[in-house]
């Protein structure tokens, strides 16, 4: 394949993630102004985003920094040398690790999600999300119990990207 050739796929790739980039800063403008158009700016809905914030930090550790990054090539050069059995071996192995880090960090964030609760309010961190003026108990309450439903975000998430990356080589 010549220079140019090799050039001008670079530059339509980098063309498509470019895009598709874009299109979901977009979707994620107009999520956002929807979510405040129905809900308006209330307390609840500024806990919502404040629970958000634990699982969603945890997803892009585990996920979408590190696994997504290094799972395809991986699997493509483990299918290329080794074959398909050796594939279906990593999958399986990275599956099990994948839930199991996960369930791990869930588990331990799930007993003390009311302790991370007081923690995030005390610190001001969660401050910059919640435009009430008075945080009481059943605030960091419903805090604590969001941020409990939304743990599971990241096992599932894991998981999927896992599928997809095998998925995507095979």
């Amino acid at each position: 394949m010549s220079f140019l050739k090799r050039v001008f796929i670079i530059r339509d790739s980098v063309s498509v993630v470019a895009l598709l980039l874009f299109l979901t800063k977009i979707l994620g403008f107009i999520k956002f102004r929807m979510i405040a158009s129905l809900f308006g700016a209330s307390g609840e809905l500024d806990i919502f985003w404040a629970a958000f914030i634990v699982p969603d930090t945890l997803f892009n550790i585990l996920v979408a920094g590190s696994l997504n990054a290094s799972i395809i090539p991986v699997f493509s050069d483990i299918l290329t040398k080794d074959g398909e059995k050796k594939l279906l071996k990593l999958f399986i192995g990275t599956s099990f690790i994948t839930v199991l880090i996960s369930a791990a960090l869930i588990l331990v964030l799930f007993i003390t999600a009311d302790d991370v609760s007081r923690f995030l309010v005390s610190s001001g961190y969660i401050g910059t999300f919640l435009s009430l003026k008075e945080i009481s108990n059943s605030d960091i309450e419903l805090l604590s119990s969001l941020m409990k439903i939304m743990l599971l975000s990241p096992l599932l998430l894991g998981i999927s990207s896992v599928i997809t990356g095998f998925l995507q080589v095979h």
